[in-house]
Order: structure tokens, then C-alpha cells, then sequence
């Protein structure tokens, strides 16, 4: 079958642009064949790859990447590693139960990536700083209070923050009120990645520049990439929002167009009105809200703008919009530092489902599949990834008897009027954040 949605490099990240020039990619050439082929160097595919060579260190694993490890959606986010539960409707935080597996499995993921970065010394400003869950208007507080009863009736950590006590950790009088909890992690999402995809155990052969145009199902499978092909008996899919190109979960998947801005770095005598917190990111408590960092090496970044990304196509306008919408968010919250100097624009793929639940488990014979992470990727495909390989290697781990308990994605329903009910949701959306944008 003709392999019909792939990504696409946009234009590099902000964090890509910022990393040191890669060596040459390697690229997957000839006829070739393996035990298992893992597609797609994300998070959730370096994760499944990498246990999968621990696991069976005499089995050849192949991961392919259609892009540069860093330049799909994995190294575009916002840099967040969220340590709780990220969907937070009442029907959610009500499941005590589901709650409590989802920190257990996102406060694996980031244990798991701790120990490798610290092993493989990833240069990828990892600091464990948390986050700040911001309201700028009485409605958004409003919406903050469960959040912060939810995490004293779960006996997890925070704090509940004022707005003085916020412009003096941020360095803005922006926010009314703020809930911060400390154990989340803040890194450079693409030297994360690239630097995850180099230290790969010795059994397993990563390409890169090598999108699958093709693939035929069977035993064994073959994947054709423009200078090659593979077969191998098992095929892993980390190919997350681009799964419904494969012709697997139709109309299961969401997929958004999300754009950041990134600053240069500010002057010290900008710096010297930003407040405490040196370091430190900002979700906002409303879905037209704006995504704010500081970054390690004092850059800001801001995320303003989304819209459904069937065709994930990119566009100028895209990047226009994004831009005009930060440079608003940006003035507003710190008219102190001037308007500001956003050296990168770029956009990523997001892959939501109706019921923000992720799809792990077996496909078809011989294809499994770790994907839609539902915007907090880096903790939840890391864990599926590592998930998805255990379970297909025979090992009873906690982790697998945690995810094979998740809901699986629900139809949306909406056939072709999704990109449709998309882009009006999010328009009410951000139509009615007003000062949260």
C-alpha cells in the first residue's frame, strides 16, 4: 500500500536551528532485512527501539526516521516533560484509579530518560523545575481551583500562587493566579531527541532521511523508502498523527497544527526584570491560551496559535499568524522588555483523539503500535514506546500491566467534518480566552 500521509520539514525549530550541525544522515539503501523495524525516531519510536535492543541483544532492530532525529514533531514541542495527568475534565479527575496509573507511567518515563541522559551525558538543558498552570482572568482561576483541589485530594505537591508572588517568581503582573507543581522536567526537546537517537545500543541500526513511500503487510512485512526496502517478521508503528496514512485507525485520530515562537536571548538588562525563577514554563488553564518558556539559556518561547492539520502542510500563513499572535502575547505579559526579537517561527504535528487516549497494542499480525500522545508526548510515547516493546518481548513488567489497562481512542464521528468541528472549536476557543491568549 502507497504510504499517503507523511511529514514534512516545514522549516526547522527553533531548538534544531540552535544545535550544533548533525554529521551526514544515514540513509537506508539496498535490500535489506531485520528482526524488527521500528518507524518513526520520535520519542515513543527511540523508546521502543532502544528496549527492544536491550531486550533481544541478538536480534538486529532497525528504527527508520523519514526525517532527522529532532526535526519531527518530538524535538518541536514546547519542552515540557509532565509528570501528571495533563487532561484535566471533571469526568478525568474524578478516576482516581486512571489518575494514579498515568503519573506512575509519565513518572517512569521521565526516571527512565533521567538515567540516560545522565548515562549518555545529553546535553539537553534538563532541569527538573515543574510547571506553572497560569490564569490571567477570573474565569481562568475559576477553572484553576479543581486543578488545585484535585491535587490536594490526590496528596500531590504544589503550590497555590498569587499574583504577586507570580510576577515575582515570572516577572509579570500578567497573571491573576498560578498552580505550580515541581516535578516536571524542562529540557531542549531536540537535543533530547538527537541525542536519544545516538546512543542507541549496538544492535540497532538507526537511518534517518528515510521515509516509507510503501509498505506491504505479511510475513514477512517490507517497507520500501526511496533508496530501499526492509523486511523483517515484526513491524513497531511510532508514526503517532501520521498512523491513519498507514491505513490504521481511521478516523481515531486528531490531528493540529501547532506554531511556537523563540527569542533570542534576552540583554541583562532584560533579564534583571524577569523575576526569581530562572528557568521555568507556563500551560495555560484554557485551551486558546498561550504556552509560555524561559528557557535554560534565557530565551523566550511563546505558542499561541493551533488549527486542524489534516494535509499537515505548514504554510507561510501559518507562520504569519503564529508570529502576529505571539508578538501579542508576548507584549502583553512583559510590555517591560520591548517588543519582542523572535528569531524562529516554526510549526509541528499534535495528534489528539476524542477521548485523549493513546493507541498501544497490536495493529495487525506483526504490526504493533505506540501512538497518539494527546500533546504531552515526551513522558507518555516514551512509556509506550518502552511499553510496547516489554509486552512484545514476553516481560511482565508494571508498566505494561499499567498501559494494557488505558482506553483505547474513540471514533471521533464527525467523518470528513472534522477538520471543520476542529477549527470552530478552536476559534471558540480562542475568540474567548481574552486575556489568557
Amino acid at each position: 500500500m502507497r504510504i499517503t500521509v507523511l511529514p514534512r520539514d516545514d522549516r526547522p525549530s527553533g531548538w534544531y536551528a540552535n544545535l550544533p550541525d548533525a554529521p551526514p544522515a544515514r540513509r537506508l539503501d539496498g535490500r535489506q532485512s531485520a528482526d524488527w523495524v521500528v518507524v518513526g525516531a520520535g520519542f515513543a519510536g527511540l523508546a521502543a527501539a532502544r528496549r527492544l535492543g536491550e531486550l533481544l541483544p541478538d536480534k538486529r532492530i532497525v528504527l527508520i526516521e523519514a526525517l532527522r532525529a529532532g526535526l519531527g514533531a518530538s524535538g518541536r514541542n514546547s519542552g515540557f516533560i509532565i509528570d501528571l495527568p495533563h487532561n484535566f475534565d471533571s469526568k478525568d479527575m474524578e478516576n482516581r484509579e486512571l489518575n494514579d496509573r498515568v503519573t506512575r507511567l509519565n513518572r517512569a518515563a521521565i526516571d527512565w530518560l533521567a538515567g540516560l541522559v545522565e548515562k549518555h551525558q545529553i546535553q539537553c538543558q534538563w532541569r527538573k523545575r515543574g510547571k506553572y498552570q497560569a490564569a490571567a482572568t477570573p474565569a481562568g482561576e475559576r477553572a484553576n481551583r479543581p486543578f488545585a483541589a484535585w491535587l490536594a485530594k490526590m496528596g500531590l505537591e504544589h503550590e497555590v500562587l498569587g499574583r504577586d508572588a507570580v510576577a515575582a517568581r515570572l516577572g509579570t503582573a500578567h497573571f491573576r493566579q498560578a498552580v505550580y507543581t515541581p516535578n516536571g522536567i524542562l529540557m531542549q526537546p531536540a537535543a533530547l531527541v538527537r541525542g536519544l537517537a545516538g546512543s542507541m545500543p549496538p544492535n540497532v541500526d538507526v537511518f534517518e532521511e528515510s521515509p516509507v513511500t510503501d509498505a506491504e503487510f505479511g510475513t514477512p512485512s517490507r517497507l520500501t523508502t526511496p533508496s530501499g526496502s526492509i523486511t523483517a517478521p515484526k513491524i513497531v508503528l511510532a508514526t503517532n498523527g501520521f498512523t491513519d496514512g498507514w491505513g490504521f485507525l481511521r478516523h481515531r485520530l486528531i490531528r493540529i497544527v501547532a506554531c511556537a515562537n523563540l527569542t533570542g536571548p534576552l540583554t541583562d538588562q532584560q533579564l534583571a526584570t524577569m523575576g526569581s525563577d530562572e528557568n521555568w514554563g507556563v500551560t495555560p488553564v484554557d485551551l486558546g491560551g498561550a504556552t509560555l518558556r524561559r528557557t535554560a539559556d534565557n530565551r523566550i518561547l511563546v505558542r499561541t496559535y493551533m488549527r486542524y492539520g489534516g494535509n499537515v502542510r505548514i504554510t507561510a500563513t501559518d507562520h504569519a499568524r503564529a508570529r502576529a499572535r505571539g508578538e501579542a502575547s508576548f507584549r502583553a505579559r512583559w510590555p517591560q522588555l520591548g517588543p519582542p526579537r523572535f528569531e524562529h517561527t516554526w510549526g509541528g504535528i499534535v495528534c489528539l483523539s476524542r477521548n485523549h487516549a493513546p493507541y498501544w497494542g497490536e495493529l495487525a499480525p506483526g504490526v504493533l503500535a505506540a501512538v497518539c500522545c494527546n500533546g504531552v508526548g515526551a513522558a507518555k510515547c516514551t512509556i509506550m514506546g518502552r511499553a510496547i516493546a516489554e509486552w512484545a518481548a514476553g516481560v511482565d513488567s508494571e508498566i505494561v500491566r499499567d498501559m494494557a489497562t488505558l482506553p483505547k481512542p474513540d471514533d471521533h464521528r464527525l467523518g470528513p467534518l472534522i477538520g471543520a468541528a476542529v477549527n470552530l472549536r478552536l476559534a471558540w476557543a480562542q475568540a474567548t480566552a481574552g486575556a489568557e491568549r
